[in-house]
Order: C-alpha cells, then sequence, then structure tokens
C-alpha cells in the first residue's frame, strides 16, 4: 500500500478517466530461470470514466474493466439514440457498451380534453399546432447533435428513435427529420419511459442488432483485406514483421488484428552488448528464453499497437481489433497469423520472413 500511496504523489490532480493501480510480486523474467520475484507498479488511465470502484486482492491482476474498455474503444462505430415522450426528448449515443447523454431538454403539451363546449375544437387545433412546433423542435436538436459540423455528415452509423404512443411514429413519418439522418434511421421502437430510463430500455431492446452490426463490420473488413490478398496486387500484408515494416513505412491503410493473437514483441541483449527487438509467436519467444537469451523487456503486440494507435504515432491508419467469432476472424488469426494490413500503394520488403502462427499445419490456401 505504501508503494502505491507514494506513486499517486506523483499526480497532482485526478485524471479525468480515473486510474487503474495494480502492485504486487511478479515473476522476474530477467533472472535467467531462476525462482525470483520482484515488486511491480503499474498506473493506467483509462480510455473512458471508471464506471466503479474496485479495490482487490487476489493472486493475480484483475484488469477485466479495462480490457471491456478496450473493447468498447476499438469497436469504433457508435449509434445515436432519440428518446422522445410528451413531457421531453433526449439524444445520446452508444460505443461499445458505454451510452453518453449529449441533450435533452422538457415540453409541456397541451394534454387532451373533451370539455370546452363550443371551444373544443380550438383547444384541439392548438394541441396539434403545439405537437408540430415540438416535433419540428426535435428534428432541428438532432440535426445539431448527430450531424458533424465540419463535414456534414452523420457523426454516428445508425439511430433508433424510442417513444411511447403514436409520438414517435408521428415524428418518423412526418417530414421533421433532415434527410441525411432520416436515411440512418434503423429502427423505431416503443418504450414505456423517457428520459435515461427509457434510454437503458432501448438499448436493451436492440441490444442484438448492434451485436449483429458488430459482427457484420467485422466481416466486411476481414473480406476486403482477403480480397486484395487473392488479387495478388501486392496491396496487401500479414504476418508481424512485414505489417510493422508497412506502419514504419507509413503505407498502411487499414490494420486489422484479430483480439486473440499470441504474439510478442521482445527485446534482447545481443553478442556486442546492445539491444535488439524483435516480434515473434509466443512458442519462439519461450524457445529464445530457453536458449540462454538476455530478455530486457517484452510486450504483448495487441497492447503495443493500441498504445503507438493512442499515441498517434502512426497517423492515418484506421484500426480494426477483430474477434475470433466469425468465420473471417478466426481465418485471420488461423492463416495470416492474426494481422495484416491494407496497404495505400505498393512496397518491398527487407525479408520473405512472415510471421508464422504456432500450428505449423495452417493451409493458407483453405482461407483464400
Amino acid at each position: 500500500m505504501s508503494t502505491v500511496i507514494s506513486r499517486l504523489k506523483l499526480f497532482k490532480t485526478t485524471p479525468p478517466n480515473g486510474l487503474a493501480v495494480f502492485c504486487g510480486l511478479v515473476n522476474d523474467d530477467n533472472d535467467q530461470g531462476r525462482k525470483k520475484m520482484k515488486k511491480a507498479i503499474v498506473v493506467v488511465e483509462p480510455i473512458y470514466p471508471i464506471k466503479h470502484d474496485l479495490y482487490h486482492c487476489d493472486s493475480k491482476f484483475h484488469v477485466e474493466p479495462l480490457l471491456d474498455q478496450l473493447e468498447e474503444h476499438t469497436r469504433g462505430d457508435s449509434y445515436g439514440f432519440i428518446i422522445l415522450t410528451g413531457t421531453g426528448t433526449l439524444y445520446a449515443t452508444i460505443q461499445g457498451d458505454t451510452p453518453k447523454v449529449l441533450h435533452s431538454f422538457s415540453e409541456e403539451l397541451p394534454k387532451k380534453h373533451n370539455k370546452g363546449g363550443q371551444s373544443q375544437s380550438r383547444f384541439a387545433r392548438n394541441r396539434q399546432i403545439a405537437i408540430k412546433h415540438y416535433l419540428s423542435q426535435i428534428g432541428e436538436k438532432a440535426t445539431k447533435n448527430f450531424i458533424d459540423e465540419g463535414t456534414n455528415l452523420p457523426a454516428v452509423k445508425g439511430i433508433f428513435i424510442a417513444g411511447a404512443a403514436n409520438l414517435k411514429d408521428e415524428f418518423f413519418n412526418g417530414n421533421y427529420l433532415d434527410e441525411r439522418i432520416k436515411k440512418i434511421i434503423l429502427k423505431v421502437i416503443t418504450v414505456c419511459y423517457g428520459g435515461e430510463i427509457g434510454l437503458r430500455e432501448a438499448i436493451e431492446q436492440v441490444a442484438h442488432i448492434l451485436q449483429n452490426m458488430k459482427h457484420l463490420q467485422e466481416k466486411k473488413i476481414v473480406c476486403e483485406f482477403m480480397d486484395h490478398v487473392c488479387n495478388n496486387e501486392n496491396l496487401a500484408v500479414f504476418g508481424v514483421n512485414h505489417v510493422v515494416q508497412a506502419l514504419e513505412a507509413g503505407v498502411v491503410k487499414t490494420l486489422v488484428v484479430n483480439e486473440n493473437i499470441d504474439a510478442v514483441r521482445a527485446t534482447f541483449t545481443d553478442c556486442d552488448g546492445g539491444l535488439a527487438t524483435h516480434f515473434m509467436s509466443r512458442s519462439e519467444f519461450n524457445k529464445r528464453l530457453q536458449g540462454g537469451y538476455n530478455l530486457v523487456e517484452q510486450t504483448q503486440v495487441l497492447e503495443w499497437i493500441v498504445e503507438q494507435y493512442q499515441k498517434k504515432v502512426y497517423t492515418n491508419v484506421e484500426l480494426s481489433i477483430v474477434s475470433d467469432k466469425t468465420s473471417e476472424g478466426r481465418q485471420l488469426l488461423m492463416g495470416f497469423g492474426g494481422m495484416g494490413a491494407i496497404l495505400r500503394y505498393k512496397m518491398s520488403f527487407e525479408d520473405e520472413c512472415f510471421y508464422q502462427s504456432d500450428s505449423e499445419e495452417d493451409d493458407l490456401s483453405d482461407f483464400i
């Protein structure tokens, strides 16, 4: 605990997204095979605000909340929600599993009633005028919240409209929405409540749609990569070594990585006492350790890529991390070493050594 407190004193203020602190005794990989432990402390600022406090003492580090945030971040696409009722409207987005309220406002519409005598029809007309004005406001604010001012294009992949009674249908079917927004309306759904409670209800109803869209997006990206490989136009590379060379050369347009890639970026001391960094499979890494190589540091390749991406080391690169829950995702992992890139233009490589997966029986022809 004293180590954690000492490290926290280095922070003048708590970062906006909070902090995740991991401290404990870990195996010393540099100790030439002898059993030895060393104290380690790692402080991480999460991608998104931490939703809850967690203090846990265990034999392992619990990084599940950070992994969930990483998965959310790499999903990329966000979706919009318009939750409208007779008392107000809420605008929100969701990326991964994290909803974000953009704006909300209240409204008091005239109520229906049968009283009024000769004035009853006038009251009804006033109510309709108020409803039309209210729906026009909803449409105008939807444009402000979901259209990017810089590009004049939608800032979300799709939008769900949710509400009670017939108000939502009148809004969708009427001439209240900007055409750019109307083109990306995915579904109109019924919820019992408005506000944030209605938002949670709407998210639960469309959860399966969002999940299917994620899988479809993964398939689209991997299939595009495979098409470039099959066309033999030298605009696609795979394997960690070649992909890293392409990244360093600045020719990568799209980088596709399987979330379960088991590759390592390791730095060893060479014969002259200098440092040499290599990318390799986990089995090759273990062989080098058993062979007496002096390890200086190691990082999982996926962690290294995300870190470089967040630091904007490689600009203008679209990063897509895919799962192995689709056949295309599994093909990327088994047949292409778990990593591939679509290039902007052709380039030559320093070597012809592709990263090989741990399985020597993978036949690339099975996946092309």
